[in-house]
């Protein structure tokens, strides 16, 4: 806010001058008032005080002028109250240029004019209750008066306030100023320095450029290098190869020496093939021997787990003949009958005769006999 502004939220000369017009229009409607109530009382013509205190009319007058002063001096304090409230809260370094609100009171003028009102309205009234109006009346002024010297200070105080608030404006304006020329210079420094960043980022991207140029030729040339490393490396293998064939050039025999001795490993080269060649026919035949012999072993297994099969048939076949033999025995037995309890029937026993008196006319024993070795 600008020096010399009034805050829009509260215009103090507003508030003053509302404050005057206010006192100013309920003085005069009180004493038009007044002023009736006395014309009331002379209409009806001057009684005596003891005829004035009795009559009915006098008490209601009294209080009537009671509640108006009490009226008057509670709006007088509403209004200065308002005024104050809006002045702490709202008033702003500006209050400085408005006026203060100052309110004269002339206290023996108003005592005159009071007595004087007293003594023009109040004849009939007895000196109790001129006593009793002039300490309210006494009573108003003093309140009214430490009303104003109060309203006086505090405007003081808010001027002195706002004396000091435009001081610290001023500063803070002077402070703004110089960091408003610091951040012009910072800003200035600030670009400079932008300025040499970006240059050196310029360099800076250059010289990597250059790095990475001088990076692909040294690749390069480590490649050319080491290609011509393996080079050398290749021919000088080479010479030592060549020189060890003329080491040995030296120490070789004669061509006709050579010649016999490739005779010689070649004859002995054929006598071994023909050896070879002979074993190879040997294990051949052998191997077809050992194969006839394993098939002719197969066709006899086989020969055999069919008699053997065979033969375990005879057998159920025959112990079952056994079977019926003794139960037919049994059954036609007469003396089993008289007996006690019939006894168990014993298992059925194969009988074989004496070795000697066997008749080949068993499969097994045929075979058995016309191979002799397989039986050891």
């Amino acid at each position: 806010m600008r020096r010399g502004e009034v805050d829009k939220g509260f215009d103090f000369r507003a508030g003053c001058h509302r404050f005057e017009s206010g006192f100013n229009q309920r003085t005069d409607q009180y004493s038009a008032d007044d002023h009736d109530s006395d014309e009331s009382q002379s209409d009806g013509g001057l009684q005596s005080p003891s005829s004035l205190t009795e009559s009915p009319s006098c008490e209601p007058l009294q209080t009537r002028n009671q509640k108006r002063r009490e009226m008057l001096a509670l709006h007088l304090v509403s209004d200065l109250i308002g005024v104050m409230n809006l002045a702490n809260g709202q008033l702003k370094t500006s209050i400085a240029l408005a006026p203060p609100l100052r309110i004269k009171v002339n206290v023996e003028a108003r005592k005159q004019l009071y007595t004087a009102e007293k003594k023009s309205k109040y004849k009939g009234l007895n000196l109790l209750t001129r006593r009793q109006n002039k300490t309210q009346q006494t009573a108003m002024d003093r309140l009214l008066y430490e009303i104003a010297v109060r309203t006086q200070h505090k405007a003081k105080t808010l001027e002195f306030e706002a004396k000091n608030l435009s001081d610290t404006v001023d500063h803070l304006r002077d402070e703004n100023r110089a960091l408003k020329r610091l951040q012009r210079t910072q800003k200035r420094e600030i670009h400079e320095k932008h300025d040499f960043v970006d240059m050196a980022n310029l360099s800076l991207k250059g010289f990597r450029r250059d790095v990475r140029f001088s990076e692909e030729n040294c690749v390069g040339a480590q490649a050319n290098t080491r290609k011509k490393t393996k080079k050398v490396m290749r021919l000088e293998n080479e010479r030592k190869k060549l020189e060890k064939l003329l080491q040995l050039d030296s120490k070789l025999p004669s061509l006709e020496e050579l010649e016999l001795k490739i005779e010689n490993a070649s004859r002995e080269l054929e006598k071994k093939d023909e050896k070879l060649e002979v074993l190879q026919t040997k294990l051949e035949a052998q191997d077809r021997r050992i194969n006839q012999e394993q098939q002719k072993e197969k066709k006899r297994s086989v020969k055999l787990q069919h008699e053997i099969e065979e033969t375990v048939t005879e057998c159920h076949d025959l112990t079952t003949r056994i079977k019926v033999a003794e139960r037919k025995i049994h059954k036609t037995n007469i003396y089993s009958r008289k007996r006690g309890p019939p006894t168990q029937a014993l298992p059925a026993i194969t009988w074989y005769p004496p070795s000697d008196e066997q008749s080949a006319s068993n499969k097994v024993q045929k075979w058995l006999n016309k191979h002799p070795e397989n039986s050891t």
